[in-house]
């Protein structure tokens, strides 16, 4: 039996495959609990680079809900099931973030996915399309964003244990990588469980 494999793997290489569907704005009212009104997605962006160290953006991504089922089959629509355990991701194409439209924004540990997202936004801003050129890029931009999403948990008390799944994860040898397909390689149960 293979290791699991982070949700990352699918949701770089499905993602970097360009959306051509505008997102509409986020309907927000105060009783919704997964609204992001323009004061927290400032407020989170502002967390999202102060803890990665990118440069700030004036403006955060716009943002769309969506069910769990159909997030995972818009990031992941010839295996969708690939993406089920998918919370959010940042579309590179629509410069959008996508999330599950069952997340509480009052909870830290929710927003603390938005956090997540907001800085591949800002890495997206800060790299253009050299973003996730290569297997090595994409495990690193992976690294900073759960950086900064464990930092925004530490800060406001949330307990969530995130970024566990990049101990297990390699990038193949460089002549055998694909060109920019994203694919990230689980190591084998035995070397996993011996850490």
């Amino acid at each position: 039996m293979r290791a699991p494999v982070v949700a990352v793997a699918c949701l770089w290489s499905c993602v970097v495959a360009t959306a051509t569907e505008a997102a509409p704005p986020t309907d927000c009212s105060p009783s919704r609990p997964g609204c992001a009104d323009r004061e927290l997605r400032a407020d989170l962006l502002g967390w999202a680079a102060r803890l990665s160290g990118l440069p700030a953006a004036a403006e955060p991504p716009p943002m769309r809900a969506y069910s769990p089922e159909a997030l995972a089959w818009r990031v992941c629509p010839e295996r969708p099931q690939a993406c089920r355990n998918l919370v959010a991701v940042y579309d590179i194409g629509l410069a959008t973030v996508l999330y599950r439209d069952t997340l509480d924004l009052r909870e830290p540990a929710d927003r603390s996915f938005i956090v997540h997202e907001f800085v591949h936004h800002l890495q997206h801003r800060a790299l253009g399309d050299r973003i996730g050129a290569t297997c090595e890029d994409v495990v690193a931009a992976e690294r900073q964003a759960y950086a900064a999403q464990d930092g925004y948990l530490r800060r406001h008390g949330g307990m969530l244990p995130v970024g566990t799944g990049l101990r297990t994860m390699h990038c193949p040898p460089r002549a055998e990588a694909p060109a920019r397909d994203g694919t990230l390689a689980a190591e084998p149960p035995a070397a996993a469980g011996a850490r």
